[in-house]
């Protein structure tokens, strides 16, 4: 387990303490929806919080590809809006990019899933908006989309499958809570 997360996406721990003894996180599932080859050999994602700190995660792709997932822990504070970025990179130039505006759900863990799309690459969508699988939708994402975290992990019920760029296994890609603990396999969130 150590050496998957060594080569994954690390977290981001985005706040302080809570006052709820649940866990308060987003699990990102960071998929991708390619015609022909795959373009991208890196993720470069980077989360605003309400207070303009960014905090920032880089994935390469070369030993495996999407999806990635990314676990963000909330621990005080407002619980948003965060905005995150995901860019896909070749050879360290930005094609393709997905953004999100979201809010955590207090003592609970819940799933957001971003696509990246060779159907948005050089795509330009007004201010506000954002390719999704090569049609602009609002960044904004409304909390029915923050899934809840399933009990048997994210194979168990994420809605994904590896066919249409989604889930590939019942645990974190990279993720560490808060003190340095890593995150423990997806059946026990």
């Amino acid at each position: 387990m150590r050496a998957r997360l060594a080569r994954a996406l690390v977290a981001l721990s985005l706040l302080g303490a809570c006052g709820t003894t649940e866990p308060t996180q987003v699990v990102l599932v960071i998929g991708g929806q390619w015609e022909g080859e795959v373009p991208i050999d890196t993720v470069d994602v980077e989360v605003l919080g309400p207070d303009g700190t960014p905090r920032a995660a880089t994935a390469e792709l070369t030993n495996r590809p999407l999806p990635r997932t990314l676990g963000l822990v909330h621990t005080q504070g407002p619980l948003g809006p965060f905005l995150a970025r995901i860019q896909g990179l070749s050879g360290g130039v930005p094609i393709v990019e997905r953004r999100a505006r979201f809010s955590f759900v207090e003592g609970e863990v819940r799933v957001l899933q971003l696509i990246l799309s060779s159907a948005c690459i050089d795509s330009s969508c007004e201010e506000g908006l954002t390719c999704d699988r090569g049609s602009c939708r609002v960044v904004d994402i409304a909390p029915s989309e923050l899934t809840p975290y399933p009990q048997g992990g994210l194979d168990a019920g994420a809605g994904m499958t590896p066919a249409d760029g989604g889930l590939d296994g019942g645990m974190l890609d990279g993720g560490v809570l808060d003190g340095g603990a890593p995150i423990p396999d997806a059946a026990t969130p």
